[in-house]
């Protein structure tokens, strides 16, 4: 067992930030009837909203990469969730279509960077268990890809206690001593 690690808030705040575009889209779905009856427009002109945010979400997200890169993750995700809010609040108070329409675009284009980023600093995240590896491991020079499957295959189940977090691996699990090897090493190294 290892004590909780700091990061604990820090992947919780990321997995929130990453279920942000999901369910505004999953939230506009159902209400494209309301809207159409609301704004007095035909069905397929409510449906453009929909298309119209996944149209912002393809192009901002070649867009917030760069940007993070040039001025840093926090910054860039916490203007695309105010981005975000404000598109929610515009299209909630929109009076016409066209700005409810602005408000989706602006919401879908900020709620993609939670996505974009979290990507991102789970990278980093991941980086310093890569780095505990033994110097002659495979596991030095697998790919964040690799690695994340890994952890996905073998199924980690994780128990918060009080003041600690418990990774249980599976017996099963091919990796399973090499793992539990740089768990320990990292914990070793402290924060």
């Amino acid at each position: 067992m290892s004590p909780m690690p700091r990061k604990a808030p820090l992947v919780a705040l990321l997995a929130a930030v990453t279920a942000v575009g999901p369910f505004s889209l999953q939230a506009l779905s159902p209400a494209l009837p309301a809207i159409a009856t609301d704004f007095v427009v035909p069905a397929a002109v409510a449906q453009l909203m929909l298309s119209l945010s996944l149209v912002a979400m393809a192009a901002t997200t070649l867009v917030w990469g760069p940007v993070s890169d040039r001025l840093g993750r926090r910054p860039v995700m916490v203007a695309g969730m105010l981005l975000a809010g404000a598109g929610s609040a515009l299209s909630a108070v929109a009076p016409e279509l066209w700005l409810a329409a602005l408000g989706r675009l602006m919401q879908a284009g900020g709620a993609v960077a939670g996505r974009v980023l979290a990507r991102a600093v789970a990278y980093w995240l991941l980086h310093r268990l890569r780095g505990a590896a033994p110097k002659r491991s495979r596991w030095r020079t697998v790919t964040f890809e690799t690695l994340r499957a890994a952890f996905l295959k073998i199924a980690v189940r994780v128990e918060h206690l009080k003041t600690r977090i418990r990774l249980s691996l599976p017996s099963a699990c091919p990796h399973a001593p090499m793992i539990a090897f740089m768990l320990r090493r990292i914990h070793a190294q402290g924060p």
